[in-house]
């Protein structure tokens, strides 16, 4: 029986090869080559991590619409109101999840809250093609992730390609395989979730952000519901944390993020 994520990438794979049929590649890349003259390299994604908005850690707050685990989290309508709320607050990023089947999300959701917010916007998706990282720059995406269990899909000349457009790659690992896959790119995010059976691990996590070089930039990823998580991250090394269904769960994201920010 395939596990949720298996079932991503199979489904993936289809809608990338419908997307191209419909926009092929050449036209794409002609139309993305055309941000270069415009589009000047682009470090505010790392400054804001390395110098967050106040407190003693970064947030990247995240807009999820629905998830395989936590079902249906925010509807679209209510996007910009939540990403304003999260610039109140003093978020430092956005996290935009534009899988579209399992996750609820699109590419129309980076440009749409691209006219809601400076913040910028790190578009987390399956990404298997430099297709998509030609999608990711057009749709203007100022950080993309790429997670390290899909090594095999892609080719790391993607992280330089990424870089020629103003994006930052940003690379996910989940457990000790992927700590050499890690030395491609300049900011990790370590996933606490297991990315086969969805169960969360800060602990792992944690032990894992420690063997990292500390000269990385280490973002901790999922599981963080209080202050207590951001602390245990915030003592393995990382920069920053990574937040989504807590805050599209919360009823006061103000207070929230202000709590995680130990502001």
């Amino acid at each position: 029986m395939k596990n949720i994520f298996d079932k991503i990438i199979e489904n993936k794979k289809i809608e990338l090869a419908n997307r191209k049929k419909q926009y092929p590649s050449k036209k794409l890349l002609q139309d993305v080559s055309k941000l270069l003259e415009r589009r000047k390299p682009n470090d505010s994604f790392i400054k804001h991590l390395v110098k967050p908005n106040g407190g003693d850690i970064g947030i990247i707050a995240e807009i999820k619409l629905c998830s395989p685990s936590a079902g249906r989290l925010a509807e679209r309508q209510k996007v910009r109101r939540i990403v304003s709320s999260y610039a109140q607050a003093q978020a430092d990023a956005v996290s935009v999840v534009t899988e579209e089947k399992f996750f609820c999300g699109s590419l129309e959701l980076i440009r749409e809250i691209k006219t809601t917010t400076t913040l910028p916007l790190l578009q987390k998706d399956f990404i298997m093609d430099e297709y998509q990282v030609l999608e990711s720059a057009k749709c203007g995406s100022d950080a993309l992730l790429f997670i390290a269990q899909l090594r095999n899909e892609f080719d790391v000349s993607v992280f330089e390609l990424c870089k020629r457009y103003g994006i930052v790659p940003v690379i996910e690992i989940v457990d000790e395989k992927d700590l050499n896959f890690a030395e491609h790119a300049e900011v990790i995010g370590v996933n606490a979730r297991n990315l086969i059976d969805f169960t969360i691990d800060v602990e792992r996590a944690c032990r894992i952000i420690e063997k990292l070089p500390k000269e990385k930039i280490t973002i901790g990823f999922s599981g963080v519901k209080s202050r207590k998580e951001v602390e245990m991250y915030k003592q393995a090394g990382a920069k920053a944390v990574l937040v989504g269904t807590g805050l599209l769960k919360s009823t006061d994201i103000l207070s929230s993020i202000s709590n995680l920010k130990n502001l």
